[in-house]
């Protein structure tokens, strides 16, 4: 609204103007946008040396009404099955507007945001919106198409290899999570169908390397495929006997350098191998050599990923005991959590009672409910106090049921 006072020019003129007795204004002329409807007070006032004049009047001020939908004016949209319907009437101009949304004809929302909508199946929703105050109505209808999601699929296992003992059961389960409709489901061995429904049950009764496919494909031809490497080792794994003259630096780590395969030098007793693993002890009385045996780790590059809980209960391995050597322990997973010695004929088998100067089959049991897998052990050889050896020979590291 504009209003102006026409005044003589009869000296200096001091004008303001109301709105409901707020200052609005101090010129004669008088511009003013009404922000709620209503009946407005608009007061007039002018003074000067001569006196004051007043003039007041009321305004009808009316409602207007304007209103987009934040999807503009399309009358259809789609959204993927399981997102959240989400549209919202934004307000331009009006007040005390009362929204009303409706799915397929069931009142759903009195907020000026539909959300909360969840959608779940596969179909066309028809969507009515209604906004309406003193000034009038808005109202908008839209269809919403709910599209299947791409084909997606979780599996039970998601490792790249398998590793089972000989007669163990191999189960793996496809979990379809979208985009189901129509699905099948293959699995082959080697290149041979062995399930069709969603989870692979295998009796692995032979040894060897084997390949797991699976396939699934749904009603519109869209797939998703993974594959597993599958190894069945038999009763017992020989990890190294070094008799190649070599060691794998991945496997076999030590914190010292030095460690290296060595010509056998002590070919007597259980043990008349042409190599073995040699590891450097510290000269310090009480210290130990240690060697790391690695299986699920990445180690220069090299990623070993080798299963071994829920195959093989221990470990043995030869260890040649000096005159000052005391036993030898076994550490899981860089922990103090220790496999248990096994006693055998009254003897405990990590050459704490052997004679010295000989070849000492070691062996350990893992502990009772160790459920964590198997990242590492730590072959640890105890010297003692005294004498000057500084070397700790180990050979044929096997782990065993």
């Amino acid at each position: 609204m504009k209003i102006t006072a026409y005044t003589q020019p009869d000296g200096k003129l001091y004008s303001k103007w109301y709105v409901d007795d707020v200052l609005a204004s101090s010129n004669a002329s008088f511009s003013y946008i009404f922000k709620t409807p209503g009946l407005k007070k608009i007061c007039y006032v002018a003074k000067n040396g001569a006196g004051e004049f007043t003039r007041c009047f009321n305004v009808a001020v009316g409602d207007i009404l304007s209103i987009r939908l934040s999807i503009g004016d399309s009358t259809r949209i789609e959204r993927l099955q399981y997102e959240e319907l989400m549209v919202a009437a934004i307000v331009e101009a009006g007040v005390d507007i009362t929204h009303k949304w409706e799915v397929d004809g069931v009142e759903v929302s009195s907020d000026n945001v539909l959300s909360g909508i969840m959608l779940d199946e596969i179909k066309t929703h028809q969507v009515k919106y209604t906004g309406t105050n003193s000034a009038g109505t808005y109202s908008h209808d839209f269809a919403v198409d709910v599209l299947d999601r791409p084909l997606q699929v979780d599996f039970s296992n998601k490792e790249a290899k398998l590793r089972m003992a000989l007669n163990d059961i191999v189960h793996l389960k496809a979990t379809i999570l979208y985009g189901g409709v129509g699905a099948t489901h293959e699995w082959k061995i080697d290149g041979t169908t062995v399930s069709t429904s969603d989870e692979l049950t295998y009796i692995c009764n032979a040894a060897g390397v084997y390949t797991i496919t699976y396939k699934c494909v749904n009603g519109i031809g869209e797939q998703v495929t993974r594959s597993w490497e599958l190894e069945v080792v038999d009763a017992s794994w020989l990890i190294d006997n070094f008799e190649t003259g070599n060691f794998s630096a991945a496997r076999f780590q030590s914190a010292d350098p030095t460690l290296s395969v060595i010509t056998n030098p002590k070919k007597t007793g259980i043990n008349t191998s042409d190599y073995c693993l040699q590891q450097h002890i510290p000269a310090n009385p009480g210290t130990s050599g240690i060697i790391w045996l690695n299986f699920k780790r990445e180690v220069n590059g090299v990623v070993l990923n080798d299963q071994v809980s829920g195959i093989y209960g221990g470990i043995k391995f030869k260890y040649y005991k000096y005159s000052n050597d005391r036993k030898v322990e076994v550490e899981m997973n860089d922990s103090s959590t220790k496999a248990t010695p096994v006693v055998a004929g009254g003897v405990t088998k990590d050459g704490s009672s052997a004679p010295v100067e000989t070849w000492v089959e070691c062996e350990f049991r893992f502990p009772a409910g160790f459920t964590a897998d198997i990242n590492r052990l730590t072959l640890r050889v105890l010297r003692g106090s005294g004498g000057t050896p500084v070397t700790a020979l180990i050979d044929d590291v096997q782990l065993i049921p």
